[in-house]
């Protein structure tokens, strides 16, 4: 994961001011807090931090969001 984000995120790093560097891994309903995915599988529920950290790692400067159907940030 921190290889695949470090290359599209470095790819456009200056370019890009606000990035979605997680999305959807809120489950809709049930006893899982998190949808299940590959990365929660792999890595456990942390990726979701990890994934804000090499995002951080590969562009300083980005805002860093969270991005979810269910959520609104205005």
């Amino acid at each position: 994961m921190r290889d695949h984000i470090h290359t599209v995120v470095g790819r456009y790093k200056g370019k890009i001011k606000v990035r979605d560097v997680v999305n959807e891994a809120i489950a809709d309903g049930g006893t899982n807090i998190l949808r299940n995915s590959l990365w929660l599988e792999i890595i456990g529920p942390d990726f979701i931090a990890k994934a804000f950290e090499y995002a951080h790692e590969a562009d300083p400067d980005a805002i860093l969001r969270y991005n979810d159907y269910s959520l609104a940030v205005w």
